[in-house]
């Protein structure tokens, strides 16, 4: 077996060594290419941190429920590809809380607040941390102190999904 082998190298022409020297170079070339495109692509890393959830009845003008949810989103791309966000879902256990859009902007007008979401743009290389927004006026039960949640990211690439555990801040 190894003398086949020993056989068929020693028979070969200066122009196959020079084929598969090619051959060789070419495969490593290709290789690296991969991994640069790798390193190229869009490495995003989302940290979920609990910024406010309260839940009360307003008495302003009229009465009415609210209960509100901030959640402090820090995005980290570290690839080289830019990539935006381009919306929120959240998902609760609590059935009224549930399939939500979430927004990153409060908008004032004479018929009461709106609420929307803007793109957030991350290059590569970069982080940001935004802070996003569910609004519902609807009020949870006193005993309601956690709530647990998935909120789903929507970025130009894919959508990326992250769980959190929420608890109850009623201190205004």
């Amino acid at each position: 077996m190894f003398e086949k082998i020993i056989q068929t190298i020693s028979g070969m022409s200066l122009s196959d060594w020079f084929h598969t020297l090619g051959s060789l170079i070419a495969f490593a070339l290709l290789f690296l290419r991969l991994i640069e495109f790798r390193k190229k692509r869009v490495d995003l890393k989302i940290n979920l941190e609990q910024d406010l959830f309260t839940s009360h009845q307003v008495q302003d003008f009229d009465t009415y429920n609210e209960t509100e949810i901030r959640i402090k989103v820090e995005l980290t791309n570290k690839g080289l590809e830019p990539t935006t966000l381009n919306g929120a879902d959240f998902y609760s256990d609590y059935e009224e809380l549930n399939n939500l859009s979430m927004s990153d902007e409060k908008i004032m007008h004479p018929y009461g607040l709106e609420f929307e979401f803007n793109p957030i743009r991350i290059e590569g290389n970069d982080r940001k941390t935004v802070t996003l927004t569910v609004f519902k006026n609807t009020l949870l039960p006193e005993d309601k102190k956690q709530i647990n949640a998935k909120v789903i990211l929507k970025t130009t690439h894919k959508d990326i999904s992250k769980k959190i555990t929420l608890k109850r801040n009623d201190e205004r």
